[in-house]
């Protein structure tokens, strides 16, 4: 399964489902307040107004990299290139460059 088949599919489903419960909530609020007319409209214009897709927040986030989660997915993640390539070594797929630096290379994106 790939990340923005899940993301399209279970992810933005579940937080759709939540958001626009919150939103008829908050939309209440701002109706039963004592608020009228013009006073009232606006209110609600910049409630409106302050809404953003689901989507763009997400994607703005960036905190998730910080989480324990993430983190050990991340130290899984490397473990399995690190034995990957040392098995690649083993097997004389890999000659010229040790496993260190083959993994600050594809750390940093060079070939």
């Amino acid at each position: 399964m790939h990340g923005h088949t899940l993301m399209d599919n279970v992810v933005l489903i579940m937080l759709n489902t939540v958001c626009e419960k919150l939103r008829a909530m908050s939309i209440a609020k701002i109706t039963a307040s004592k608020k009228q007319g013009v006073a009232l409209k606006n209110e609600m214009s910049n409630y409106t107004n302050s809404l953003r897709s689901i989507r763009d927040v997400l994607l703005d986030n960036e905190n998730y990299t910080k989480s324990p989660l993430y983190k050990r997915l991340e130290r899984d993640i490397e473990r399995y290139i690190a034995r990957t390539i040392w098995n690649m070594k083993r097997n004389g797929e890999i000659r010229d460059t040790s496993m260190i630096g083959i993994i600050h290379k594809l750390r940093t994106g060079q070939q």
